[in-house]
């Protein structure tokens, strides 16, 4: 009974002072964002302007790159898992390979596969 409510009363303090941090962390950065805005208001408008549209251009530069790339990423853990999966029964079944001269057979498949995770490797990459 005493370890759960010990349990129980960890959790809670660790709660609360990670709620607090954050409220404290947001209050501060917000104060800040709002501070550094006003103060580049007053300084230039078209400069802040032309900070605020080169962001917002670099935001949706950044969503359409990865829209594109997450696909790319997704295929290759897909194409690793495969290859992952292909290397362990090759390797558990070594003496099975060996016994029926598969040798050959077992690195093409290795190779070709490989080969395609290399490709999407390179075109989710770049």
């Amino acid at each position: 009974m005493g370890l759960a409510l010990s349990g129980i009363s960890l959790f809670t303090t660790r709660t609360f002072t990670t709620i607090s941090d954050s409220l404290t962390q947001l209050m501060t950065y917000g104060f800040t964002i709002i501070g550094i805005l006003c103060i580049m208001l007053r300084l230039s408008l078209p400069l802040t302007c032309i900070a605020f549209i080169s962001v917002w251009l670099i935001f949706l530069l950044t969503r359409t790159i990865t829209k594109h790339t997450r696909k790319l990423f997704a295929q290759q853990q897909q194409i690793l898992g495969k290859l992952n999966g292909q290397v362990e029964e090759s390797i558990s079944g070594l003496n099975m390979v060996k016994a029926f001269g598969r040798e050959a057979e077992i690195t093409e498949q290795f190779e070709e596969s490989n080969a395609r995770l290399c490709q999407v490797a390179t075109k989710a990459q770049i």
